[in-house]
């Protein structure tokens, strides 16, 4: 798990393990992101960290799409089509994630 908010007694007391963005898009098959939007999350995910992900491992996105680069996104799909992705909520029609072809979106 990774969290700008959580401080170590929170940790020990939820029984998580904490690891870097880095690791967690280097090692793990699926990625879950949930994190409110806020300027300290703005695309917080970018290019490079998309493109450390694991072939075939899946991304998630329940958050808002701000945190993600969401052309970074879309590009990383296109290049890698093995990487599943699915956000919810449902983008608008306007976002630019409609335009990639392997990305699912669900509502």
């Amino acid at each position: 798990m990774f969290s700008h908010h959580l401080d170590e007694a929170r940790v020990r007391e939820l029984g998580v393990t904490t690891v870097s963005i880095d690791e967690i898009m280097r090692t793990y098959d699926v990625v879950s992101l949930h994190s409110a939007s806020t300027p300290q999350t703005y695309h917080m995910l970018g290019a490079e960290d998309f493109a450390k992900m694991k072939d075939g491992a899946t991304f998630i996105n329940t958050a808002r799409g701000a945190i993600c680069d969401q052309d970074a996104l879309i590009a990383e799909l296109q290049r890698d089509p093995s990487v599943p992705s699915s956000t919810s909520p449902t983008p608008r029609s306007t976002s630019p994630i409609h335009r990639c072809g392997p990305c699912r979106t669900s509502s």
